[in-house]
Order: C-alpha cells, then structure tokens, then sequence
C-alpha cells in the first residue's frame, strides 16, 4: 500500500488488518493490529522488546513510547489501554471496566512494572482518581511509586512507570 487510503479502501470487509510502520525517529518497525469484535474495533500495538528502554530525539528512556502511546489511543478513540509485563498478551478486547476495578481496589498498583494504562475520562472522574490515589498511597510509596498518574488534554487518566521524565508538564 502506498496510502492511507488505499489501506483503508483495501480493508473494507476485513475482520481485522495490520500496518507495519518503520519509524525513522527510533530506528524501529511497530505493528498496529485493528480487528472487530461484536462490540466494536479493537486494536493493539506491537513493538520491539528494547522500544521502552529507547532515548531518542533528546527524549528521556522510554519518553517517546509514552507520548506514542497517549497519542495513538487518543487518535483511535479508545476507551481503555493496557500494557505491561503481568498484562495479557492476548488479543481479547480490554473492559475498561477492568481498569476501573482494579483503579478501586488497589490491584493496579501491584501489577509488575513496568506498566502502562490509559482510561477515558468518560469511566472515572479526575476527583475520583484523585481521591483512590490518596487512598493507595501505601502501595505508591512502596516499590511500586514509578507508577505515576497524569491526565492527558484529550481527557484520558495514564498510569504509567515507561518513562520517569515528567515531560507532560513542560
């Protein structure tokens, strides 16, 4: 393919589709995986192992990963986004429902790092967020405080431990 459009125009029909993507920036290729399911599209992207630990660009260790990613699953529209060492590898939808949950009790500060988790704002309130972490903060100040909190301009809370540069506030 040659286009976007011609991707596009050779896709429809599919039940799912994949687009391999050399970036030049960090000298990788990336997957990006698009399927339906009976409630919607999916998508999930695949990387090399070493694309967390890059520094490229005068970015921190695994900054451009981080931006990527907050990007990406905005453009798409996403509801939710998961990737980690404990998280499933599998390509079964994710319930955001499953982030808020484990936002509640405490389960996604225990989760292995390095992680990453992205949730619409349309599941949980900054002030809700504001108030589990304060709940948590035991978990927070233990081994597993890299997971930091941010909100994103396109109304997404991230929880991430990829990149420990605060590069959202500058």
């Amino acid at each position: 393919m040659k286009s976007d459009e011609e991707a596009l125009e050779a896709s429809i029909g599919w039940e799912g589709f994949s687009v391999s993507c050399d970036v030049l920036s960090i000298r990788a290729d990336i997957y990006l995986c698009f399927w339906t399911e009976s409630r919607g599209t999916c998508l999930a992207v695949e990387t090399d192992s070493q694309i967390p630990f890059l520094e490229s660009g005068g970015m921190a260790e695994g900054e451009w990963l981080e931006r990527f990613m907050c990007d990406y699953v905005a453009a798409c529209g996403a509801s939710a986004c998961a990737h980690g060492r404990s998280w499933s590898a599998t390509y079964t939808p994710l319930e955001p429902q499953q982030l808020v949950s484990e936002l509640r009790d405490g389960a996604l500060f225990k989760r292995a790092l390095p992680g990453f988790y992205m949730l619409s704002e349309q599941f949980m309130s900054a002030a809700e967020v504001s108030t589990l972490l304060q709940e948590h903060e035991s978990l927070r100040s233990a081994q597993y405080f890299l997971l930091r909190y941010f909100k994103t301009a396109t109304g997404y809370h991230v929880f991430s431990s990829i990149c420990q540069r605060s590069w959202w506030e500058s």
